[in-house]
């Protein structure tokens, strides 16, 4: 199996706007992706790779990211509206969702919403309550961030000069810019500041608005969901299962590949099919193994796996345990790569 390439972007017009999205195609049955806070939705392209040929993986750039035009508002209940008109404009739905941080709040939300939509969720890394006392830091300052420089290793030291001890997330949303010859952010840190503080607050109603099977995923060092919270969040939605991910922050999906979750991996047969079940301590498995991403700053590596409760039952490969730590550090202050 090879690391799948990134297809160029599609773009349809949903409630008024221009938005990009990447379909990685394939024969599968459709997953719909939303990325958080700084992302697009090309970032899936490891995943899109560890699910096919069995799941086809269309990947939104939401609002105020990647390049999907126009401002906000910046609000949930406008977050969800532009999924449910992806699904409904594609007639995807029912799908299931996987979604990473604040996208995963909209992931949420939209199956309570829309429940005609969603088939299945899996929420990477994120709380029903969003804002302190849960969270310390909900908010991370890019106000002043630079959107330009010369070229991409500058703008990573500028980004890394604002306390932030690895770059690599923000520069996957960045590109050349054919204008000036030089690098730019496709985020605008004013939009990125207003989604931010708009998307703090309490989403118990949209958390626990929906029954069909979640896997919610949180990882050892997360800042943005305490271990107590999760718990919470598990016992008092039905049909949900939490992992947690020994050695991993707030970016699993960069994470997990290196290391080993606590607990047993129940591998599922279908992602809509995952529900809790009673199981005899079966081993863990994940996907078969993937060709690795090329090497990022410092000879780290990206490796394409699904994760677990996706992998097909003809992809599964015992996992290997590897007790190394995040390798961003676990703050969305000074230190930490942000809120994602």
């Amino acid at each position: 199996m090879t690391t799948k390439t990134v297809p160029s972007p599609d773009f349809v017009t949903l409630r008024g706007r221009r938005f990009a999205l990447t379909d990685f195609g394939g024969p599968g049955a459709p997953v719909l992706a939303l990325h958080g806070h700084f992302g697009r939705g090309r970032m899936y392209a490891p995943l899109a790779a560890a699910l096919a040929p069995e799941w086809r993986v269309v990947a939104l750039d939401q609002r105020g990211h990647g390049l999907t035009g126009g401002g906000g508002p910046f609000t949930l209940d406008e977050y969800v509206a532009d999924a449910a008109a992806l699904l409904r404009e594609l007639r995807l739905g029912p799908v299931p969702v996987v979604a990473h941080s604040t996208g995963a709040v909209g992931g949420y939300a939209l199956a309570a919403r829309h429940p005609d939509l969603v088939s299945a969720l899996v929420v990477e890394d994120i709380g029903a309550v969003t804002d302190r006392p849960v969270v310390s830091h909900p908010v991370l300052d890019v106000s002043n961030w630079p959107t330009w420089a010369v070229d991409r290793e500058k703008l990573r030291a500028a980004i890394e000069s604002r306390g932030i001890p690895d770059a690599s997330y923000f520069l996957d949303s960045a590109e050349p810019d054919p204008q000036t010859g030089g690098w730019r952010l496709l985020f605008e840190p004013s939009h990125m500041m207003a989604s931010q503080q708009a998307m703090c607050g309490d989403f118990w109603d949209d958390w626990l608005g929906s029954s069909c099977p979640a896997l919610l995923m949180r990882g050892e060092h997360s800042p943005l969901l305490p271990p107590g919270h999760a718990h919470e969040m598990a016992d008092r939605r039905p049909n949900t299962r939490l992992r947690e991910f020994a050695g991993c922050g707030h970016w699993i999906h960069d994470d997990a590949p290196r290391v080993r979750p606590r607990g047993p991996l129940v591998p599922e047969r279908a992602l809509a099919r995952l529900q809790p079940r009673a199981s005899p301590s079966p081993p863990p498995y994940v996907l078969g193994d993937v060709p690795p991403m090329p090497a990022r700053r410092g000879g780290r590596r990206r490796s394409a796996r699904a994760p677990p409760g996706l992998a097909p039952p003809a992809r599964r490969n015992a996992a290997r345990p590897n007790p190394s730590a995040d390798r961003c550090g676990d703050g969305t202050g000074p230190g930490g790569r942000g809120r994602g």
